[in-house]
């Protein structure tokens, strides 16, 4: 009887999730030191969705009425206003989108020069997620360089 054979499996996808919940973690944690009154409390509540999506996907020429901003904006031009409300959101953002970048690029070179990054510069949200990819750095390359339909040879007993 052959012993079964465990492998650990990372896919981009839970890596983009992982780094997008640190960035959530961070939006809240920014949007509380606003009182719930504020514009700037309700805008980042309200347009969460626009921050956690892709930045090379935002639409960035048709403009629309957006009633709480009180003018015609498109997503990039609200993201931008988001992001200008405080400046570790926007070094956060910085970072988050970056690693999308790289995992949608499959970079691996990107990759480790994020990893490289001062933790100390770093917003706290984001500190257990680095140090998890910096442990499993090398198992993350793989999932950036295999594509996702590759199948393990099993051996046969």
């Amino acid at each position: 009887m052959s012993k079964p054979v465990s492998r650990i499996a990372i896919d981009r996808f839970h890596m983009s999730q992982h780094i997008g919940r640190a960035f959530q973690q961070q939006r809240k944690q920014v949007m509380n030191t606003f009182h719930r009154r504020q514009k700037e409390y309700k805008h980042l509540k309200k347009y969460w969705k626009l921050l956690q999506k892709k930045a090379w996907t935002l639409d960035y020429q048709n403009r629309y009425w957006r009633p709480s901003f009180r003018d015609h904006l498109t997503e990039q031009e609200i993201v931008d206003r988001l992001l200008s409300y405080h400046s570790a959101l926007r070094q956060g953002y910085k970072l988050y989108q970056s690693f999308l970048s790289a995992f949608h690029k499959q970079d691996t070179e990107r990759f480790d020069q994020l990893l490289k990054t001062d933790r100390a510069q770093l917003p706290d949200s984001f500190q257990p997620v680095i140090k998890t990819f910096r442990k499993y750095r090398q198992e993350i390359h793989l999932a950036l360089t295999v594509p996702y339909l590759y199948k393990l040879k099993q051996k046969s007993s």
